[in-house]
């Protein structure tokens, strides 16, 4: 799932929030409103905690704000992410064997 991000004119010139992506409306350049998408994280979780997955899985906002925003201890945090098939690590294998050879 990706953020777009709108000006109130182009919703105003017919452009619509059709999608399943959680959604920036700006007026002058600034944030006014944000748009999401009426799906299983939002009717299960609750509005707080589908808005953090989303921000989380974007990398709008570190795992630890995450779960503050979604008023969860990180461990349940991160049990919710992997529910909805969010990695908590997002790497390709060679970074991932990289970083492990660090230890080593």
């Amino acid at each position: 799932m990706t953020i777009k991000t709108y000006s109130a004119r182009e919703l105003r010139d017919g452009h619509f929030l059709t999608d399943n992506s959680v959604s920036v409306i700006t007026s002058h350049g600034r944030p006014v409103k944000v748009a999401i998408p009426f799906d299983e994280r939002m009717l299960g979780e609750g509005v707080s905690r589908a808005i953090a997955l989303n921000l989380v899985e974007n990398h709008v906002l570190t795992q630890v704000q995450g779960a503050k925003m979604a008023e969860m201890s990180l461990e349940s945090f991160l049990k919710l992410m992997a529910k909805f098939d969010i990695p908590a690590a997002d790497m390709d294998a060679s970074e991932l064997v990289d970083d492990l050879n660090e230890f080593l």
